[in-house]
């Protein structure tokens, strides 16, 4: 992780584990929002009034957390992150913390935390209205009482808003909480995603489909785009542009899936007549580069 920011300013190069799973944890954030608010254009915007918790301080979930306050700018006091000890916090200057590393430390919160390792406690201190885990080794740490804690934390705000819950660790049999769990805790009421696929559920006479937070959504995109416009460098806000790109490609389905279906990305690939079986996400990515970018300094 911290050779990530030297190799992309020399080489047209990006690590998908890290940026990868970032770039599609914020765009299933900003499918969560679609689903909630249909015809909302200025999703990164809105998502800008969220608070969200990464459960867990690997890479990933260190990746996500800097993007959406460097490239999305969600202010830094909205995004929080925890590690074995519980919510990373540093003090005012620095000098004194919770923070194991320099990438623990650039999203910590200021000010010690009155909350331990507790993710129930977190979630009513820090009031999340978004929560990713990706712990990798605590299978369903998202208990009945933490996803109660977060369908409470919407309640108490009164907009009508749900909470948005991913489970991002893999195998399935690794997730932080099953689609299963997730949707019966929380009456119905939470937006879930996961790193492995779920099948579907029947809530309240009704199929949710629960959507897959995987990486093989951007890396494709995000390599095609970069050969099509001749990058020399991929900056970060690349793969806020992948993000977006991925977002609004769940407008061609009519569940309420945070993510397009694979099968929704073989329709569309085919009607843009792209080569690659992947290769829908890759088109999208790039002509948003096109339009964004243009001749500009990356060539």
């Amino acid at each position: 992780h911290r050779d990530l920011h030297s190799f992309p300013t020399r080489r047209s190069s990006d690590l998908d584990d890290i940026q990868g799973t970032a770039s599609v944890a914020i765009a299933a954030v900003l499918g969560g929002i679609k689903i909630q608010k249909p015809e909302c254009t200025e999703l990164v915007a809105e998502a800008r009034g969220l608070r969200f918790l990464f459960h867990g301080a690997g890479s990933a979930n260190l990746g996500g957390a800097s993007l959406l306050v460097d490239e999305a700018k969600v202010p830094a006091a909205q995004v929080a992150c925890t590690n074995s000890k519980g919510l990373i916090w540093r003090s005012e200057d620095g000098s004194e913390g919770s923070f194991r590393n320099n990438e623990q430390k650039g999203v910590a919160v200021v000010g010690k935390p009155p909350v331990d390792n507790d993710i129930k406690a977190i979630v009513e201190y820090f009031k999340p209205d978004v929560l990713v885990g990706a712990v990798g080794r605590a299978p369903g740490c998202f208990s009945q009482e933490v996803v109660e804690a977060m369908v409470a934390v919407q309640e108490a705000k009164g907009a009508g808003g749900r909470p948005i819950i991913f489970a991002l660790s893999n195998p399935k049999t690794q997730a932080e909480i099953t689609a299963a769990d997730c949707y019966k805790f929380s009456g119905g009421k939470a937006i879930y995603g996961s790193g492995t696929r779920f099948g579907d559920e029947l809530v309240d006479g009704k199929t949710r489909e629960p959507g897959q937070v995987n990486n093989f959504f951007i890396f494709p995109g995000m390599s095609f785009g970069a050969i099509s416009c001749e990058a020399k460098t991929i900056p970060e806000n690349f793969f806020m542009v992948a993000a977006e790109a991925v977002a609004h490609l769940s407008k061609t389905e009519g569940s309420c899936s945070i993510l397009c279906s694979v099968g929704a990305i073989h329709s569309v690939m085919n009607a843009l007549k792209s080569p690659g079986e992947c290769g829908v996400v890759s088109v999208a990515a790039a002509r948003k580069f096109y339009v964004d970018f243009p001749r500009q300094n990356f060539r």
